[in-house]
């Protein structure tokens, strides 16, 4: 049972925030992308490895546009910076979550938090090894804090975890 309890926090709560927000239409080299649905940003760093595109990332990346530190072929402005906090779940998004549950008849089985925190692990997966460390063991993972924290993308390219654009 519990197997199945964590097999379903995996897969349906995603595919349900997936489903309750619209993608972010933000163009290569914007000026600020405020992120958004952290299933989105995924598939966007699916299509940027295998296209191979070049892809100029908003000056200041914010929330789950972090996770396209993980595309290869996406740089950074110098003069930009990575914006990170926890993931957050929005009110209808909840709803919709406690309502799967109450169908399945799990109440208890997954609740908002423990869908932030799935969410979060997920997120960070796309970060590099030093932030992601940071980022479950003092920063907005472990504290579920909507305050950013800012990263310059000079210091992140200094680091190897970013690439500035030309």
């Amino acid at each position: 049972m519990k197997l199945l309890v964590r097999l379903l926090s995996i897969l349906l709560v995603p595919t349900i925030l997936a489903a309750c927000d619209t993608p972010p239409s933000v163009p290569s080299g914007a000026d600020v992308d405020r992120g958004g649905n952290v299933m989105y940003y995924a598939r966007q760093v699916a299509q940027l490895q295998a296209s191979g595109q070049p892809y100029r990332v908003a000056r200041r990346c914010q929330s789950a546009c972090a996770m396209l530190m993980a595309a290869e072929s996406a740089c950074f402005p110098a003069d930009g910076t990575v914006e990170i906090h926890s993931v957050r779940i929005a009110g209808n998004q909840a709803e919709l979550i406690t309502s799967l549950l109450e169908i399945i008849d799990l109440p208890a089985a997954i609740s908002p938090d423990r869908a932030t925190d799935d969410l979060n692990y997920f997120m960070a997966a796309f970060f590099p090894p030093r932030i992601r460390t940071w980022f479950h063991s003092e920063g907005p993972g472990a504290t579920r804090t909507q305050d950013f924290t800012v990263f310059h993308n000079r210091d992140l390219a200094l680091r190897g975890e970013v690439t500035l654009c030309e």
